[in-house]
């Protein structure tokens, strides 16, 4: 549903979706589905230029990620990261994230967004 949200540039409903999801999955005990939640969230933060707060959505992302050994999910975390970082005319920091990411993806066989970003 928030996928539907942000689609229509409704954003603040496209959290409230999320964030429901969140707490149901939560309970559930499902990380991988608690980790993408958090990158959507991460999404519209960063669409909103929320960087603080994008980064924060980010970051639990990757701990549910690590939680699992998500490695497509690690990667495609890092890219984000890059990308917030990027925005943040923080270059050098943004190249270490792509790096990252590329070489996470890479562990996987997937080319993942860095690719291109880099």
């Amino acid at each position: 549903m928030g996928d539907i949200f942000v689609d229509k540039k409704e954003y603040e409903k496209a959290l409230s979706a999320y964030q429901r999801a969140l707490e149901i999955e939560e309970g559930l005990g499902n990380q991988r589905i608690i980790g993408a939640l958090h990158n959507k969230m991460g999404d519209v933060y960063s669409i909103r230029e929320q960087d603080v707060t994008a980064l924060r959505s980010y970051n639990k992302a990757l701990e549910k990620w690590r939680m699992i050994n998500n490695l497509e999910g690690i990667s495609a975390t890092y890219n984000k990261i890059g990308r917030v970082s990027f925005q943040q005319k923080k270059y050098s920091q943004a190249l270490k994230y792509y790096q990252q990411s590329h070489r996470d993806s890479a562990k996987t066989g997937g080319i993942n967004r860095a690719g291109r970003d880099l």
